[in-house]
């Protein structure tokens, strides 16, 4: 999908078309209570089941992503980054 392209014919920019591409559970917010109980769905693009979290703070607008490994699971390493 080219998300320029698509974001051009939208009111959604190329990073929320990207999110929802995903296919996997968003979660909009200014904080989650009890992170365990938001869903989670397989992760094509990752091998893995994930979620987003997307911050709603109208002055740093930041997102999360959570994945769940379960046991014996392998993961696409080409398609996570970790970072600290």
């Amino acid at each position: 999908m080219d998300l320029a392209k698509a974001a051009a014919y939208s009111d959604k920019t190329p990073y929320d078309l990207w999110q929802e591409a995903e296919g996997i559970p968003i979660v909009r917010g200014h904080c989650v209570e009890d992170l365990v109980s938001i869903p989670v769905a397989s992760w094509k693009r990752t091998g893995i089941l994930g979620r987003l979290l997307i911050s709603s703070d109208r002055v740093a607008r930041a997102a999360r992503m959570c994945a769940r490994f379960l046991p014996g699971a392998k993961a696409n390493r080409n398609a996570i980054s970790l970072s600290s």
